[in-house]
């Protein structure tokens, strides 16, 4: 079996001239490098090195030997290098999801500091209007919304509300991100308490867009977005309701496959939707 740790330690050896100062350098006895230096040599069933009090020299064999272990050594070397400086010079492949409706609205001065940032970093960014399973696509990380939207306005095409009770009598319109979801919109009054509303959705839509388009064709009210909404609430093709009423803040959250040893590529960009978006 072949035991490449075994070649390493010879190779330290050699190119550092004596086992002392190889061990030294690496923070072993000097005896534990010579007992894996002739452990090495039994399982070869040949002599590397010829030792005395003071030097080492190469057999013949040894010679051959240290020219593949050396190379071997060096590789091994320059590939921690390159890892360890992935997380101090961000370079590669920043693959990021997110909302659609977030995305559009936000992620444009992000992605432009970004760059700046960091310029041998390609960022892919896929939006879905869905939960994505970060391991199996192969994302650094995902922003998910909360439910409950900073800009956001309830829109609709017919009837008006004057009341949150008076949505039990209109046609719902839910966005979710899987069917099943949470269909409690809140609200927070003059008064700074918080209503909270619990709907019964006829139709359920994982797209802001298609539940706009919903609301524009007169199926019903939605919880949309202003800046998605915001040209037809301008053009009275949809009409905000509840005027009273706020909605809760944006909840935003960054979803990562493992929070250890995180990138720098990773480590800059939440930096920088840290600043962007405050």
């Amino acid at each position: 079996m072949v035991d490449l740790n075994e070649m390493i330690l010879f190779a330290r050896v050699v190119s550092r001239g004596s086992f002392t100062e190889a061990a030294r350098e690496l923070g072993v006895p000097a005896s534990t490098l010579s007992r894996k230096v002739s452990t090495l040599e039994e399982r070869l069933g040949v002599r590397l090195l010829e030792r005395t009090t003071r030097q080492i020299r190469l057999t013949d064999a040894g010679e051959l030997y240290y020219e593949r272990c050396g190379r071997l050594s060096r590789e091994a070397e320059d590939a921690d290098r390159s890892i360890m400086a992935l997380q101090t010079s961000p370079k590669g492949t920043l693959r990021v999801t997110a909302p659609p409706f977030f995305a559009e609205s936000n992620l444009a001065p992000v992605l432009a500091e970004y760059g700046r940032r960091c310029p041998d970093v390609q960022v892919v960014l896929v939006l879905a209007d869905r939960m994505v399973d970060l391991v199996a696509e192969g994302f650094d990380l995902a922003i998910r919304v909360a439910a409950g939207f900073s800009d956001s306005s309830l829109v609709l095409r017919r009837g008006t509300p004057r009341v949150v009770n008076d949505l039990d009598g209109h046609s719902i319109l839910g966005y979710a991100f899987e069917s099943g979801g949470d269909f409690c919109w809140r609200f927070v009054d003059e008064q700074g308490a918080v209503v909270q509303k619990q709907l019964t959705p006829r139709i359920v839509v994982n797209s802001f867009w298609m539940t706009r388009e919903l609301c524009r064709r007169g199926e019903g009210l939605a919880m949309l977005p202003a800046s998605l909404a915001g040209p037809d609430l301008a053009s009275d093709r949809l009409v905000r309701l509840l005027p009273a009423m706020k909605t809760r803040p944006l909840d935003i959250g960054v979803v990562m496959p493992s929070a250890r040893q995180t990138p720098a590529k990773v480590r800059v960009f939440l930096e920088v939707m840290e600043f962007a978006l405050g």
